[in-house]
């Protein structure tokens, strides 16, 4: 058992109360239990708090899942009350069940443990999970949640004003994300309950970040794999073939930091595909198809229907109520006539639910003047309601109204065509289970409803648009359909278009109308014309299975629906043409200076890039907002630029793959058998140091308390390269050399795999090796912590035992992570210094080109060709020659280029040349020396006129009083040819007795 160090903390008003947070128990409990030290009926206020404990454990073990057993107290000497994280609790002068729920949070960790300390920064939650608990429910800070040493807000139940019955529940969803965050065994998601057709497949999932195996039960009995059984042992439980024989209640076991923890118990259904009710109110309320009877409340009469009878519902005292089977569903279809009579706001055609958290229902007339249908779950999903909204119902005539929801979209038909549709990603009527369910009355206070109700049927799947159509059944017009239930087509590639696809291939019309086609739902990227055809480019966030819900219609408004499936892929990486990730720290747009602070990212909520990727690839680093996680930059730098040095205690660089948004190459997704990392780093300080680390944990089989990664020194001062597959095995290669510590040697470390070979190098030379060992891919894990996620690369810190410790202290120059498995000569970084800027640069133009030529640098690999159209730049790289010349081709003949050339080598790219500049144009022609004209304007001026000058040329008149020996001297500055006529004046000196004059042509 590990202890944590004691803290202290004040519950209620001015009680000191001393804690331990003891982690690695082994208890296995599914629930709250508790313990009562005293006699409930010793005096009221005694049993004041036994009831309000009841009460609470009753509420935490319907919908949260915690092990923890409560040793409650009553001691009246206790002014308010106190708890801690071993279980204790205490009551004295505060005593009811928000303070139970206050108290128990401590005993769950709520400012009771080191763990819970770390986590606030500012006043804000830093950990992923608390936060999502908090936008989900309250929503109250747009930051996350909020919270001091003490607790956080909301959910904390600090004060009776935060009481409340969706509160206390909203209040466990987010200590289950805290504890999550703190490392503590807890569900960041809970399974939901299920419902399918025989032979389909049923799914149960849960999310526990800490979790490192899984078991899942069925009415008790622990599950294993085989048959139609699979994921029996991991996050996710699938029953293929699902028949009745598998319907029971279901719960997953999952272990992790030391304890094993039983999520809240779910349902499967296993149901044929039927109508599950059909109320014709022939003068009864009798189920049809079914045995789903109604009854009602109040007087409702029958009266003349829109098909034989109808209910008539007189807005005062009358209702159906259906039974619970009769909504039970998943996918749903609610159809029926309806003939209003007007009347107040908020009326219900019908509402299925379990009171003013969890409903589906149709009113027609909201409080915006809008017949509209409405999905809520704020229990098991966020606090809001999915809406459609349109024109309010009709009063005093016979429509027909359907609700079809399907793989969480939902779609509103008005005599028989769709009105309106909406996206319900995690609303489904099986999750909560309505047992309310009425027609002509809302889960609200809201006025009955006034009108007639005929035909009102109820089906367990989703009705297609022609189906509905159909149903309605008031045209002789057929409604176009689509030939499938479900549309898949060809993959798309991010960045480029997506071509060649039309839904008018998939869609049919018996009466041969014109069909207009458009997307309902779905990824901004694809574009639906009219005509059916696709097109549109993926970005590189939209990589995997892209659902769109798309619909087609005739000029009448029928038409269908059908869900499309594209999925996108990236572009495939060319490993061998440069590394996935490279940071070298010399980001002078980031404010690079010696001595300067490296910027960081505002908690979670503002990214900020702390070192570009060079690679192009968009994989950037960030650092926390803490002064003890940050660097600056430095000029001491084996690579003549900058590096970077911890600027306090505990340095983290580390990829961000949400905010930054990698292209093509995401290097948190990299799960490559062949690989390099790299790193040129000082050393400085002890222990163990991870100059390059992989945060993925729980991982290894041979010690979980590994990361994925480490490159950097072990506490002797070895250099080391572990790495840990993606089927838990892990190799660790350490160097008989020792490196000691100083901030003037830069180390280049390198770890290498080719899959079978395992490789460390320290300055090129190979210190340990390991062969034949066929390891996986490089793993990612499925665990993430508070300031950490599986899979994300950290720079400057390694991961062990869930907590970052191996920090790296010495200056960091550069480091880089390839595709490919480098030798030496191709590292790509090194010891060497940058190249020196070329010399002796020389622009010739030539016609639409200009032929480049300069010294060759002696340690160069190649050079960098950059041009611009105005002097200084700034520069954009045209091409990257090997050798030292390289013309330039394809340009606009009269236009200005400038150029600089750089060298590259394996160091890096060194600095600029000196600035040339050219002018392409075509070849000097005969033509062009041609004088048109010479006037005498006096005694002392001449005028010649050049008539085809050419634009990118110059010219020039000289003189010359002899031509023996002739010594000719320019006349003025010259012109730039115009391609029309020039017209020089020359003066002329009335001294002299022979003047000779000739045309200069050059090309600039």
């Amino acid at each position: 058992m590990k202890k944590q160090q004691p803290e202290t903390f004040f519950a209620g008003k001015g009680i000191l109360v001393f804690c331990i947070a003891v982690m690695g128990m082994a208890d296995v409990k599914a629930d709250v239990t508790y313990s009562l030290t005293f006699d409930p009926a010793s005096s009221a206020e005694a049993k004041t708090v036994a009831d309000s404990v009841a009460e609470a454990v009753a509420i935490v073990n319907t919908y949260g899942s915690f092990n923890k057993h409560w040793t409650v107290y009553y001691n009246p000497g206790v002014p308010t009350a106190e708890a801690n994280y071993t279980g204790y609790m205490a009551f004295g002068g505060t005593r009811n069940t928000r303070v139970v729920f206050h108290e128990g949070a401590h005993t769950l960790g709520m400012g009771t443990t080191t763990s819970y300390a770390s986590l606030i920064s500012s006043g804000v939650w830093a950990g992923q999970y608390g936060n999502q608990a908090q936008f989900d429910t309250y929503n109250n800070y747009a930051d996350g949640l909020h919270g001091d040493g003490h607790a956080i807000w909301p959910g904390g139940f600090n004060y009776d004003s935060e009481d409340g019955y969706i509160e206390r529940i909203w209040m466990l969803r987010i200590m289950s994300g805290i504890r999550c965050d703190m490392g503590i065994m807890a569900f960041s998601k809970e399974a939901e309950n299920e419902l399918v057709h025989p032979g389909e497949t049923a799914v149960f999932r849960v999310g526990s970040p800490v979790a490192t195996s899984y078991r899942w039960y069925r009415n008790g009995v622990a599950l294993s794999n085989g048959g139609d059984i699979s994921g029996a042992t991991s996050a996710t439980l699938r029953i293929a073939n699902a028949e009745a024989a598998d319907e029971g209640s279901y719960y997953c076991a999952a272990t992790g930091a030391g304890e094993t923890l039983n999520s809240r118990p779910r349902q499967l259904f296993v149901e044929p595909e039927q109508q599950l009710i059909q109320l014709d109110l022939d003068g009864n309320l009798f189920d049809s198809v079914n045995d789903n009877n109604a009854y009602s409340v109040g007087s409702p009469a029958y009266v003349t229907g829109k098909i034989g009878q109808a209910f008539d519902l007189d807005g005062t005292s009358d209702y159906i109520v259906l039974p619970e089977t009769a909504v039970r569903s998943r996918d749903i279809t609610v159809a029926t006539w309806v003939n209003w009579d007007g009347g107040g706001n908020w009326q219900r055609i019908f509402d299925f639910g379990t009171g003013t958290y969890q409903y589906m229902c149709l009113t027609p007339k909201s409080g915006g003047g809008t017949l509209r249908l409405i999905f809520k779950d704020a229990i098991n999903s966020v606090n809001a309601e999915s809406q459609i909204n349109t024109t309010a119902l009709a009063i005093g005539s016979w429509v027909h109204l359907a609700t079809v929801l399907q793989n969480g979209y939902a779609t509103l038909y008005v005599n028989g065509a769709a009105v309106g549709s909406v996206e319900v990603p995690f609303i489904d009527p099986v999750d909560f289970l309505p047992t309310q369910n009425y027609i002509g009355k809302s889960q609200y206070a809201d006025p009955l409803f006034n009108g007639r109700v005929d035909d009102f049927r109820i089906y367990n799947h989703a009705l297609s648009g022609a189906e509905v159509w159909d149903l309605w059944g008031q045209s002789a017009n057929h409604a176009p359909a689509f030939t499938t239930n479900e549309l898949s087509l060809a993959d798309a590639v991010a960045s480029e278009s997506y071509t060649g696809q039309s839904l008018s291939d998939y869609a049919d019309d018996a009466d041969l109308d014109t069909l207009t086609f458009s997307k309902v739902f779905g990824p901004g990227w694809l574009k639906v014309a009219s005509n059916g055809s696709l097109s549109g480019p993926p970005a590189s966030g939209d990589v995997g299975d892209n659902t769109f819900l798309v619909r087609v219609v005739d000029s009448t408004g029928a038409g269908s629906d059908v869900e499309l499936h594209v999925a996108v892929s990236l572009p495939p990486i060319d490993y061998e043409a440069g590394p996935l990730a490279y940071w070298d720290f010399n980001d002078v747009d980031l404010g690079a200076a010696n001595g300067a602070a490296v910027p960081d990212s505002d908690g979670s909520t503002v990214w900020r890039v702390a070192a570009t990727d060079k690679s192009d690839y968009g994989n950037d680093l960030t650092t926390w907002d803490s002064a003890w996680a940050g660097f600056t930059w430095s000029t001491n730098s084996d690579q003549g630029d900058f590096s970077i040095k911890s600027a306090g205690t505990y340095p983290a660089a580390f990829t961000w793959s949400d905010q930054s948004l990698p292209s093509t190459a995401d290097i948190e997704s990299f799960t490559g058998t062949v690989f390099t990392v790299e790193a040129l780093a000082t050393v400085s300080g002890s222990g163990h140091r991870t100059v390059l680390g992989r945060d993925a944990c729980y991982l290894s089989t041979s010690d979980s308390n590994l990361g994925a990664l480490y490159l950097g020194l072990d506490d002797g001062n070895h250099a080391k390269f572990n790495y840990t597959d993606v089927d838990g095995n892990t190799i660790a290669l350490t160097s008989a050399s020792t490196y000691p510590a100083n901030d003037t040697t830069f180390y280049h470390i390198v770890g290498v795999t080719d899959g079978s070979t395992v490789s460390l190098y320290v300055d090129g030379n190979l210190e340990a090796q390991a062969t034949g060992q066929h390891l996986g891919g490089l793993g990612i894990g499925s665990v993430s912590g508070g300031d950490w996620h599986a899979g994300g690369w950290s720079v400057g810190r390694g991961l062990y035992e869930g907590k970052h410790t191996d920090r790296w202290f010495g200056y960091i120059d550069a480091v880089s992570i390839s595709g490919v498995a480098l030798t030496p000569d191709y590292f790509v970084l090194s010891d060497i210094a940058l190249p020196a800027a070329p010399t002796g640069l020389v622009a010739e133009s030539g016609d639409a080109s200009v032929s480049l030529n300069w010294n060759a640098v002696s340690d160069a690999t190649g050079y960098s060709i950059k041009v611009w159209s105005v002097s200084g730049g700034p520069y954009v790289a045209v091409s990257n020659p090997e050798t030292n010349a390289y013309i330039h081709s394809g340009l606009p003949n009269g236009t200005n280029f400038f150029y600089v050339v750089s060298a590259i080598n394996a160091a890096g790219e060194g600095p600029d040349s000196e600035e040339v500049h050219a002018v392409p144009s075509v070849e000097i022609s005969e033509n062009e020396f041609v004088v048109a004209d010479y006037v005498f304007e006096s005694q002392t001026n001449l005028s010649l006129t050049v008539s085809n000058s050419v634009v990118g040329h110059r010219y020039q008149i000289l003189s010359t009083d002899r031509l023996v020996e002739p010594d000719w001297q320019s006349v003025d500055a010259g012109f730039s040819g115009t391609g029309s006529e020039l017209i020089f004046g020359i003066p002329v000196s009335e001294s002299d007795t022979n003047r000779y004059f000739k045309l200069d042509v050059q090309r600039r």
